[in-house]
């Protein structure tokens, strides 16, 4: 059998429209790949690999406001910071545009050792002495009271003792958490979208 199909466009009209989606595939590809590095963090709590979750692993050591929570989802600016760095026609570049940010990012990406130096344990101890001197004690009994607040306060002081109680020199290993990464499933995404663009 012998078909013969016509779009309805001229050649020109066709044309065109190539050209327009060619223009238009590297912006799409990086607005695609900024937008699913930012569900990895909001959303997901994980990175998608082989059409699996591969999910973050929670924080070893916590404070009380932040148990349970999105290990990389505390004040947003990180989360808000993914954006398009730079676009070419050949290229585009996706990664976190905020000094502010920017170490903690690569951190939470590659994961790293922070090594503990004396006026880091200065500061630790400072932070415990702070926490622990805000806990309430009962005039009762003298011990300290049982509330909400004292449980969290209790639970930071020992948190933040227990680093200030580190040598000068030792590590504190973070586990990477990598959000930003270009996967198979981030690959068919981009390949489903511009085979979209050039459809006619």
């Amino acid at each position: 059998m012998v078909t013969i199909t016509h779009t309805g466009k001229s050649i020109e009209g066709i044309e065109k429209h190539l050209v327009d989606a060619r223009s238009k595939v590297v912006r799409v590809a990086g607005v695609y790949m900024r937008d699913q590095f930012k569900l990895n963090i909001s959303t997901r709590r994980g990175m998608p690999e082989n059409g699996s979750l591969r999910p973050f692993r929670g924080r070893e050591l916590h404070f009380a406001r932040t148990q349970g929570k999105n290990p990389l989802y505390n004040t947003g600016k990180m989360l808000n910071s993914i954006r398009i760095i730079s676009l070419t026609k050949d290229k585009v570049v996706v990664g976190i545009d905020n000094p502010q940010v920017e170490q903690y990012a690569e951190v939470m990406q590659n994961g790293g050792d922070i090594i503990v130096t004396k006026k880091m344990k200065s500061f630790f101890w400072a932070k415990y002495y702070e926490q622990a001197g805000q806990q309430v004690f009962s005039v009762r009994t003298k011990n300290l009271a049982k509330t909400k607040k004292n449980n969290k306060l209790s639970n930071d002081a020992e948190l933040w003792r227990n680093m200030a109680l580190k040598k000068v020199g030792s590590k504190i290993n973070i586990e990477a958490r990598t959000f930003m990464k270009i996967t198979p499933d981030i690959e068919k995404g981009i390949a489903r979208i511009v085979k979209n663009l050039f459809e006619i």
